[in-house]
């Protein structure tokens, strides 16, 4: 019963641990073949991929100030 009672928290505190993820942003061109510019990668720490994917869009916005469309998607979790 007292290892039931040490492991929950040790898997609680696991699970809710913040992991590294990868991802790109770039703004979509408005000219005639399209395509990405101010293509830039970061590298964030957060709980889960959305969260990963909303810290990323706010640094790209922040950082570039994009003037039209633009995404963010996350690449890979270290």
């Amino acid at each position: 019963m007292k290892k039931l009672i040490l492991l929950i928290p040790a898997l609680f505190v696991l699970a809710s641990c913040k992991k590294n993820f990868s991802c790109t942003c770039h703004e979509i061109s408005t000219a005639q073949n399209g395509g990405y510019i101010n293509q830039t990668q970061y590298n964030v720490k957060e709980y889960n991929e959305q969260g990963a994917r909303d810290r990323c869009t706010d640094m790209y916005r922040n950082n570039l100030a994009p003037k039209g469309d633009h995404k963010c998607e996350v690449m890979n979790v270290k």
